[in-house]
């Protein structure tokens, strides 16, 4: 979000900081991340090289004879690979650019150069650099760039001014820097038009000349979001060199040396028939992105001369003026200059209901400069489709080729009046500036987040690794035991080689990677049977994690609209004594039906009115009707210059003659809570004024005079009861007197001036029933111990009433009221402020206010009861059974955010400063904790937060999560997204089927979904870990077994292997994660991370039941009479297959594998009965039947196909009894022994847990008593 302060110096050296790649001495200079554009990668350094022809002979040469093994090794690392094949150079002369995370990651990406005759050089990228190389650069033109050349505009940024003739260009996870060589830097290219509202006029309103666009179009390259697709071979190599893929090919290449030839092939076919697979899907998914991505169309380009021409998308820059058609995909992001739009804006928000925009305003309306984000009601968003477009507008200025930005200014607002315009677009079309194209667009920077996602912190897949390298260490403990005993038994150098390596592949299974996915694919399968769409598979096990739900009100918790319960009347500083329900709304007085009438920004589209539902309900209400694109004529007071313009007419209902033509609408702003328009009355040649808003802005701008004695109690009783209360108010600008003597003199007026001395007319009461199913739910959430907190733009008191009504907030449970104290802090504090916004955090002293001094405390139900703003206690103790809550505003917390945040700062400068006393340090650090502390306890008990703004909502969750919360947020898709992305799950109920807004989407328009997202999520992280569990337990089972043999002189035969891998562990794997969810959500939570206790304890126990009873199955076969010990005629052991000891251990582990599916089988609460799972129950059958088929009376064909060793009957049936209680004690320690182990280290480890330092900051509030209510 950019600042919206004034002063700013469009030259200023600090914007050009914050993005750019440093050159590192030593790697010791670092990269001020632009944290706005990637908060995902912090740079740390970038050092630059060049190719040198010796060291890339070497490298070849080295690849070559080691038959391309280095190859493969070294492109997982690009800074050996880089260090391999170049050598160091300054940034310069570099051709390639190596750069350096801060998580100790490395890039490398290539530099290209542009000259006068276009590209002239570019180093051919590895893949990991087209990887960053996302789009290519295109050349134009043969002009060579200018050494001191700037960027087109004064206000851009990224506009080095070069030395050299050559301009460096490097593209780097989509973004494009260009070297600057008075800094030695690369620097971000971007256009700022962050600027004052008249300066965008005066500054970029003329267009390019051709000699400036040809510099931008260099700079800036072309205008696509080119996602490449390379070939099916080229993703297929890709896919081999994979480190899983490489393992196979290594354990396939082991496996076929050592002659087993039938598995060997089985494994190389199927691991082939899995990567074809998985490349298909790939290429698949990026042809889907590339057309998704890609936008192209010609549009009318006009230049600075006046001229105009039809030009292809991809050739729009920055800086660049064009006409807007209807029904055309928007191709980059552009600022809305003249006329007005309406588009459709469900790609990037998942909201499908059509939106408004206006022209920018050549006044500031008070909001200081221009923002692409801040300010979308003048921004179209590149992916967007247009779907109105009308040209035009009544407009207080127009361009000027004379103009300066001072003498815009000079005026107020106004002053740029008698300019003219230097462009006149070409029909009725409105007319926009180019202000991002590529992927700095909007739609672009969501393509961006696909290609390099958000690194997620998946302690699950950390910790999988983690046990990995344990399973590796038994492997090399293994490799050691294998090689001395064959050794011992006299084996050659290369027999001795082929038996240790084969452990190794044997003790890491090489379906382990697949089995951690599996469970994740089947559960987002089951979601989009239920309407759930999922972008982000990698989200669904941390939806089994959640312990926060936070949700919108509006369209979430209640219903998508809201239906008028009618207006309160106010007249002469005074209420109506009844309401005027909606059907009595036209019996209302002038003044309030014209502000009913006139306060909005609704269009009409194909006969239906396009806007916000609100504004659709009222205006419907009111029974006029509205009459687009009308010209103006016969207004008096507007100039011949723009009598031809277009405009919205409203007309009164006949027989009434009143008709009122919108001139100016200053748009409704999150942050102002209100809208005002400006209107002129036909009837009373008159200019009016009509404003709608919260009833806190409205009467603060009201005259005192106008406002009714009770108007906070009128307003309580309808917020009490969940009405959505707006406050309506007007004015009268009467022409050729009190100054404004034409209706130009009233444009030009500032939105301050317009808003000042309104006169009060009365509420607009609005009614929004929660969605039927949303009290339920939300109780069945909290029954499953997830915290549900709203976060709503609405008025603090309707939002406790609708939080009681959904049970966010408790029955019974006292609520007390928290807002900002106007007498300690500044009322016009903003919402919480952004962590970048320091300029104003440090509008705080060393004078500010105590924090506990910040807010009061009340609690309507019970005036007489307070709150201590220290303990956040009641001052006396509540009734036996009641508990309590906290509801505070959004101005509130913001100020006491602010508060901490600015102590935090003061303290540091002090700690730092020379002379500061150890003691006032100390002092002021322990005033800060408890100001943080206090901050903290708030949110730990607040249930509901009001009259929070859409980018607060998103920091607030993010509040949430540095809380230690595995925060989930459900909102509309809309005003939602900025809270959806920064949630660790996000749910958008949105009509689309996918949307880029969330990770989750459901067309099922209820916060039920909510409540399946959680069961699936939790079925799947229990199943990603049973399997994990399951696969280790395969893989050291069958290590024993093998380790026994070796010691013997013997091993599993090739089919032993396949049937075991393949006919054995592949279905039960795969049924295994195919069982569902349970139909109920419990308080109880499954365990998330793979190293605890719990998990370890059953690892490690069932590993030495395994193999225990591995001992004593081999043991029993020892002690009876008809052994026959195995003969080793050669030190081979797969000559000695066929013995009893190979049978025996193979039967009875095949026992093992199946006892350990059983006993993993784990159901309630988060899964199904593994009965209902069919393709898992047939498996468990037919391999139970078959196992015991083969243990007693194996036929002719197993016998010869398993190799196995015709053993008494009565030993067969002994060693089945002896599998049976292996089963039995397996499943007896899973379910009951893990348990108790569990109690009881719960208990011993109860009281050290306030001391550990890794408790959660949430918990530890909780433990140190700060908290209302404890969450386990």
């Amino acid at each position: 979000m950019a600042s919206k302060g004034k002063g700013k110096s469009y030259d200023d050296d600090g914007d050009h900081e914050k993005s750019r790649l440093v050159e590192s001495r030593g790697w010791q200079q670092t990269l001020e991340g632009d944290t706005d554009d990637d908060p995902q990668v912090v740079v740390v350094g970038v050092q630059g090289y060049r190719s040198s022809f010796a060291r890339r002979f070497f490298f070849v040469l080295g690849c070559i004879f080691s038959a391309g093994v280095l190859y493969a090794i070294m492109r997982m690392f690009p800074r050996y690979m880089t260090v391999m094949r170049k050598s160091k150079c300054d940034l310069v002369d570099a051709d390639t650019l190596l750069i350096q995370r801060a998580d100790g990651s490395y890039d490398a990406v290539s530099v290209t150069r542009h000259s006068r005759d276009g590209v002239t050089s570019s180093s051919s990228p590895s893949a990991q650099q087209q990887n960053n190389s996302v789009h290519q650069t295109r050349s134009y033109g043969s002009t060579s760039i200018s050494a001191s050349m700037s960027l087109p505009k004064p206000g851009d940024v990224g506009a080095p001014s070069l030395e050299e003739e050559n301009l460096h260009v490097v593209v780097y996870r989509c973004f494009r820097y260009v070297y600057n060589s008075a800094k030695n830097t690369f620097d971000r290219v971007k256009f700022n038009v962050e600027v004052p509202y008249p300066d965008v006029h005066t500054r970029f309103g003329r267009g390019h000349d051709s000699s400036s666009r040809l510099k931008s179009v260099n700079r800036f390259g072309a205008n696509l979001i080119d996602v490449p697709v390379k070939s099916f071979f080229a993703f297929l190599l890709n896919e081999a060199l994979h480190p899983f893929y490489l393992f196979q090919i290594f354990s396939v290449t082991i496996w076929m040396v050592d002659d087993y030839w039938i598995y060997g092939t089985a494994i190389f076919v199927s691991s082939l028939i899995s990567a074809t697979t998985n490349v298909v899907q790939l290429r698949s998914n990026a042809k889907n992105l590339q057309a998704m991505a890609v936008s192209r169309c010609n549009i009318m380009l006009l230049a600075r001369d006046g001229s105009s021409r039809l030009v292809s998308s991809e050739d729009l820059v920055p800086g660049d003026l064009v006409e807007i058609d209807e029904n055309v995909s928007l191709p980059c992001d552009m600022v809305l200059m003249s006329g007005t739009a309406v588009v459709n804006e469900s790609m990037l928000t998942g909201e499908s209901v059509p939106v408004a925009k206006s022209s920018l305003p050549f006044d500031e309306d008070g909001t200081g400069n221009y923002s692409p984000e801040a300010d979308a009601k003048y921004t179209l968003y590149s992916g967007t489709i247009v779907v109105q477009a009308r040209g035009g507008g009544i407009k207080e200025a127009s361009f000027s080729s004379s103009s300066s930005s001072s003498s815009s200014s000079s005026s107020g607002g106004g002053g740029a009046v008698a300019i003219k315009s230097s462009i006149a677009p070409s029909g009725n079309k409105p007319v926009a500036l180019v202000i991002r194209t590529g992927f700095d667009t909007a739609k672009g920077r969501l393509v961006r987040s696909i290609l390099h996602p958000k690194p997620t912190n998946l302690k699950f897949h950390h910790d999988s690794f983690k046990f990995i390298g344990v399973l590796f260490t038994f492997a090399l403990g293994g490799f050691v035991f294998s090689s001395y005993t064959f050794h011992k038994m006299g084996a050659g150098l290369h027999e001795i080689a082929l038996r240790s390596l084969d452990l190794i592949t044997i003790i890491i299974p090489p379906a382990l990677p697949i089995a951690l996915t599996i469970g994740v694919g089947f559960a987002i399968k089951r979601l989009k049977t239920q309407q759930i769409f999922c972008i982000s598979p990698q989200r669904v096990n941390e939806a089994g994690k959640i312990k926060m739900m936070c949700f919108d009100k509006t369209g979430t918790l209640t219903i998508e609209g809201l239906d008028v319960k009618g207006v309160r009347v106010s007249s002469s500083g005074s209420f109506y004594d009844e309401l005027l329900d909606k059907d009595h709304v036209h019996e209302s007085p002038t003044a309030l039906m014209h502000t009913l009438a006139g306060c909005h920004s609704l269009n009409i589209l194909n006969g239906e009115y396009i806007g916000e539902p609100l504004e659709i309900k009222m205006f419907e209400t009111t029974g006029w009707r509205i009459e687009d694109d009308v010209p103006v004529h016969g207004a008096p007071g507007i100039p011949e210059g723009v009598h031809q313009e277009m405009t919205t007419v409203i007309r009164a209902p006949a027989p009434s003659s009143y008709k009122l033509r919108v001139l100016k609408i200053f748009q409704f702003s999150s942050q102002l809570q209100r809208m005002t328009v400006m209107c002129y009355n036909d009837l009373n040649k008159s200019v009016e004024i009509y404003s709608k808003g919260s009833p806190e802005i409205i009467s603060s701008l009201c005259d005192p005079s106008s406002l009714p004695s009770d108007f906070e109690q009128v307003l309580s009783e309808y917020t009490a009861n969940g009405y959505r209360v707006l406050a309506l108010a007007t004015n009268t600008l009467a022409l050729g007197t009190n100054g404004h003597a034409t209706v130009h003199d009233c444009l030009a007026m500032s939105r301050d001036h317009v808003e000042d001395s309104l006169n009060f007319v009365g509420f607009l009461i609005m009614d929004n029933p929660l969605k039927p199913d949303t009290p339920n739910v939300i109780k069945m959430l909290s029954n499953a111990g997830i915290r549900n907190v709203m976060i709503t733009g609405d008025n603090l008191l309707t939002a406790v009433c609708v939080g009681k009504l959904c049970n966010i907030v408790g029955q019974g449970e006292v609520v007390f009221l928290g807002d900002l104290n106007e007498h300690h802090v500044p009322a016009s504090a903003s919402l919480i402020a952004s962590k970048s916004s320091s300029n104003l955090l440090s509008s705080a002293s060393s004078s500010s206010p105590s924090a506990y001094d910040v807010i009061t405390w009340s609690c309507p139900a019970n005036p007489t009861l307070k709150l201590n703003p220290r303990t956040l206690r009641p001052d006396r103790p509540l009734p036996e059974g009641t508990n309590y809550t906290l509801a505070i505003s959004g101005r509130a917390l913001t100020a006491l955010k602010m508060l901490h945040n600015a102590t935090n700062n003061n303290n540091n400068n002090s700690m730092n400063a020379d002379g500061a006393s150890p003691a006032s340090s100390a002092a002021a650090s322990a005033d800060n904790s408890e100001t943080g502390r206090l901050l903290h306890r708030v949110m730990v008990g607040a249930s509901v937060f009001a009259r929070v703004s859409p980018s607060q909502k998103a920091l607030l969750v993010e509040e949430y999560a540095n809380l230690g919360f595995c925060v989930g947020f459900c909102g509309d898709g809309a005003n939602d997204c900025g809270a959806l992305k920064a949630a660790r799950v996000g749910l958008s109920l949105s009509s689309a089927e996918a949307s880029i807004a969330a990770p989750f989407t459901s067309k099922f328009n209820s916060i039920f979904s909510v409540a399946t997202l959680i069961r699936e999520g939790r079925c799947a992280l229990v199943t990603s870990f049973q399997l994990f569990k399951y696969m280790a337990l395969y893989s050291l089972i069958q290590f024993s077994t093998v380790i026994m043999l070796y010691r013997i002189g013997s091993t599993l035969g090739d089919v032993q292997f396949l049937y075991i891998d393949m006919a054995l562990i592949l279905p039960l794997a795969f049924g295994l994660s195919l069982t569902g969810s349970y139909s109920e959500l419990v308080k109880k939570k499954p365990t998330s991370n793979l190293m605890s206790r719990k998990v370890l304890v059953s690892l490690i126990g069932q590993f030495l039941i395994q193999v225990l009873f591995l001992i004593g199955a081999y043991f029993f076969l020892l002690t009876r009479d008809f052994f026959v010990p195995v003969e080793r005629n050669d030190v081979n052991p797969k000559d000695n297959v066929h013995c009893m000891e190979n049978s025996t251990l193979f039967l009875f582990s095949i026992y093992q594998y199946i006892g350990v599916v059983l006993a993993f089988c784990i159901n309630k609460p988060f899964r199904r009965p593994f009965y209902t799972n069919p393709t898992l129950s047939l498996s468990l059958i037919v391999l139970i039947g078959y196992s015991i088929f083969i243990t007693l009376r194996p036929d002719p064909i197993s016998i010869q196909f398993l190799q196995l060793y015709d053993l008494p009957f009565m030993f067969r049936l002994q060693l089945l009894g002896l599998a049976g209680a292996n089963a039995i004690v397996t499943w007896l320690f899973e379910r009951i022994v893990v348990l108790m182990l569990m109690n009881v280290l719960k208990c011993s480890c109860r009281g050290k847990r306030n001391r550990e330092k890794n408790v959660k900051p949430y918990k530890r509030i909780v433990i140190e008593g700060r908290a209302m209510v404890e969450y386990a």
